[in-house]
């Protein structure tokens, strides 16, 4: 599943900011939280679309990441999905395929390199072993054929003769290409058109070479032509087994190779691979190609800041992976980082047919008009506006009472923090979080520095500097702070601030007098105590009450640390090491990966639990809000319907995607920043 969010949160990038509602993130009001269904998920700002893990129709079918696609001549939509998911759509709605026995370790797939769907419903599956697996329709996995001799098979197709067709590498690294057919009752392997050493070379039947590997494809053509995806090339096989190369020279890497009813050649190409859902070298093309090498362009651009539908180099895609073709002609794509299914017609026109594109972007509007890019730090204040440090975009936003989006600060053209200096007062370099003071003032954790925002949007320097990340204690710029990863204020106007780089919580008074409250430098762990004897693992989530307790949130302890006042360190919930969701006081009850938290008014704490175990990187249990009472005890509010599903479905049965940052206004209502969207959950609007 890993998406962008979870990377974020592994790495030094994270940002959960405190919440300073009314009367200082503590009292002033009397509020309950209860699991209650009368309670809505609703879009406050920007977009809640994009990655998830769900079964539904088109509008509210999720995906992680689409990894291989086919389709059967009854149009039949099979798929392979990240976070060890195998999929069918079926007259309109996803039907998941459990396949568990086909999952590694850490909850995916060993190394699938092609899946072919069956007229009966059952998906035919090679993972890189030496198997040929079936899933069946009702979810059970048989194994069809074992080579059962140490290979690797890539690539799979079911030819006119109904054998198998796979490339059998062994471990003296020859690449042969096997048909598996019935002979006297069972199934025998024999070599067919390629054999020997791997390689390229071109040759008759018995004589030529393939290279194997991950990305092969093998595809047969309605005449019996044999199609492969080769190493970066197409090669086909002619039915008296002659291996030829087709002479085409790709503008992109080749990604997928598919073949339609007529024998027409499609592929699929891709940019440099990016990971990073809003960056600006995702995209990818689809093309027809021809025996003689020349491409005939279809859809898509070479490098699209966004997936987005349309006709031609309108059409965007994230990630163009695996790809399909159906009976009339059609193009169906598995859009990696689009996390949708798209399709593409003879045409060219693209259209997205299951999931939801992310929607990113630097718009002021309201509401779902308005865009953001990766949302991450989050506060109120008690006027009713909403400021949002939009990360991608190095912008400081606001949302007012009415749900419109403005930049109040910061410009697009500053996101590159190793080229700020310190005296720009314009940009923001890695702004991350963001606390309010109460007074109209707010605060902005931007790297290593901690930077003041006025009412108008002025940035000035406060403590720290952007240009010297370190450790020393001390007095506005004189001091120096580590990478900013999270930020709270109390009720007297003192900062908090975690110090991801050297793993330890610093203090700062509203004169901007810098100390260090608890953890010790360049140390991890779990130890409680009184300042510098105490010991952090992963910080993610922070927050403190008017009285000037702090609370951290510990992703791999998998707890809620509480430091008072005078810096002695506690464990308020959760076990360190022991992950899971149980409802308990103190040790009694167990979190999965908690991350985002928030203090409520009454003095309690809302932590996002994201339900996977860090020693394994596999969820255990559903993502979750859970309610942490000053006394540690702990209620679970609002959980995903299992351990497998996430992404956005706003309503009354929601679901929750990761969750970045959390903020509770003086109603009780819970506000949040996930992919590109400000959410809040809450009874009424």
């Amino acid at each position: 599943m890993q998406t962008k969010r979870f990377t974020r949160l592994l790495g030094a990038a994270l940002s959960l900011a405190c919440l300073l509602v009314l009367a200082a993130c503590g009292g002033g009001s009397n509020v309950t939280f209860t699991a209650d269904t009368s309670k809505q998920l609703q879009l406050v700002a920007g977009s809640a679309a994009g990655q998830g893990v769900a079964d539904g129709d088109a509008a509210t079918a999720r995906f992680g990441q689409p990894r291989r696609i086919s389709v059967n001549a009854a149009g039949t939509i099979f798929m392979e999905d990240s976070s060890c998911r195998f999929l069918r759509i079926q007259d309109g709605v996803t039907i998941t395929m459990a396949a568990a026995s086909l999952c590694d370790a850490y909850g995916g797939i060993v190394s699938a390199s092609q899946i072919v769907g069956q007229s009966d419903n059952s998906l035919l599956v090679v993972v890189g072993d030496s198997k040929i697996y079936r899933i069946a329709a009702d979810g059970s996995v048989s194994t069809v054929f074992d080579f059962a001799d140490g290979s690797l098979l890539y690539g799979l197709a079911v030819g006119p003769d109904g054998a198998y067709y796979v490339v059998h590498e062994s471990s003296a690294e020859d690449c042969a290409l096997m048909r598996v057919a019935d002979s006297g009752g069972a199934l025998a392997a024999s070599v067919y058109a390629a054999g020997g050493a791997c390689g390229m070379a071109d040759g008759a039947p018995g004589t030529g070479q393939l290279a194997g590997g991950i990305e092969t494809r093998l595809l047969f053509a309605p005449s019996g032509e044999l199609y492969v995806q080769d190493f970066e090339r197409v090669r086909w096989i002619t039915t008296d087994g002659t291996l030829y190369t087709v002479p085409a020279t790709f503008p992109q890497p080749l990604q997928a190779l598919t073949v339609d009813a007529a024998g027409r050649i499609y592929v699929s190409l891709q940019s440099t691979y990016n990971p990073g859902l809003n960056s600006s070298d995702q995209g990818g093309t689809v093309w027809r190609l021809t025996l003689d090498g020349t491409l005939i362009f279809m859809a898509g651009q070479p490098s699209s800041p966004a997936a987005v539908d349309g006709t031609g180099a309108a059409a965007g895609f994230g990630y163009p992976g695996d790809i399909s073709a159906d009976a009339a002609g059609n193009l169906w794509v598995a859009d990696d980082y689009g996390y949708a299914v798209r399709k593409v017609t003879p045409a060219g026109i693209v259209t997205t047919a299951y999931g939801t594109l992310p929607q990113f972007g630097a718009t002021d509007a309201r509401g779902a008009a308005a865009r953001l890019s990766d949302p991450e730090g989050l506060a109120l204040d008690g006027a009713g506006n909403i400021f949002v440090a939009d990360y991608g975009n190095c912008e400081l936003r606001k949302i007012d009472p009415t749900g419109v989006v403005s930049t109040l600060a910061g410009t697009t053209t500053g996101c590159n923090y190793e080229n700020m200096q310190d005296e720009d007062t314009r940009t923001f370099g890695a702004i991350t979080s963001v606390v309010a003071d109460g007074a109209g003032g707010l605060y902005v954790g931007d790297g290593c520095a901690l930077r003041k925002v006025s009412a108008s949007g002025a940035i000035s320097a406060f403590v720290g500097t952007r240009s010297n990340c370190a450790v020393a204690d001390g007095t506005g710029t004189d001091a120096s702070l580590g990478y900013i990863a999270a930020m709270a204020i109390d009720g007297m106007g003192n900062l908090y601030l975690m110090d991801y780089t050297n793993e330890i919580i610093r203090k700062v008074t509203p004169a901007g007098t810098v100390t260090t409250l608890a953890g010790t430098s360049g140390v991890t762990g779990h130890t409680d105590g009184p300042g510098s004897t105490a010991v952090f693992g992963q910080m993610v989530g922070m927050g403190a009450d008017a009285a000037g307790n702090v609370y951290i949130s510990e992703f791999d302890n998998h707890d809620i640390r509480r430091i008072d006042p005078t810096g002695v360190v506690s464990t308020l919930a959760g076990s360190p090491a022991v992950a899971g969701n149980a409802d308990g006081t103190g040790a009694a009850a167990t979190f999965a990966n908690p991350g985002a938290l928030a203090v409520t008014p009454d003095g309690s704490i809302v932590v996002f639990d994201q339900g996977w175990d860090a020693a394994t990187s596999a969820p255990v249990v559903p993502m979750s809000l859970r309610l942490v009472k000053p006394d540690g005890s702990v209620l679970t509010i609002l959980a995903n319907a299992n351990i497998s599903n996430y992404g956005v479905l706003l309503g009354k049965a929601p679901q929750l995607n990761f969750v970045s940052n959390l903020a509770v206004d003086a109603d009780g209502a819970i506000f949040m920043t996930i992919g590109n969207a400000v959410l809040r959950y809450g009874v009424g609007q």
